[in-house]
C-alpha cells in the first residue's frame, strides 16, 4: 500500500516538472507577451551556447550566441563563464514559435 502511494506522488511530481516544457522545442518564443518582451532574452533548450532575443513585438525571437567559453544561464538571463553555468530543467516561455 505505502509503495503504491509512494509511485503515485513520484508520478504527479515528474508529470508537474514535465508539463513547464513542451518535449522536442528549442524554446523559441513567438514575442507576443508583455513578459517575452521585458525579459527579452530566452534560453535555447537544445544548445546552452545560445539563446532567444524578443525584439519586436508579434515577431518570432531571433537566435544570438554567447561569446566564447560561456553558456547561456536562464535564472541570470545572461551569458555566464562555463565555469558557472549549471544546468535547469527546461522551461517554456509563454509562447512558442
Amino acid at each position: 500500500m505505502k509503495l503504491s502511494i509512494y509511485l503515485i506522488v513520484l508520478a504527479v511530481i515528474i508529470n508537474t516538472a514535465y508539463s513547464l516544457y513542451t518535449h522536442g522545442h528549442n524554446g523559441r518564443p513567438n514575442c507576443i507577451t508583455r513578459i517575452e518582451l521585458e525579459q527579452r532574452n530566452w534560453r535555447n533548450n537544445f544548445d546552452p551556447t545560445r539563446y532567444w532575443i524578443c525584439s519586436k513585438e508579434r515577431v518570432p525571437a531571433t537566435e544570438a550566441k554567447c561569446p566564447d567559453q560561456q553558456f547561456f544561464i536562464g535564472t541570470k538571463n545572461k551569458c555566464v563563464p562555463i565555469s558557472e553555468w549549471v544546468w535547469t530543467p527546461p522551461v517554456d516561455p509563454p509562447s512558442l514559435a
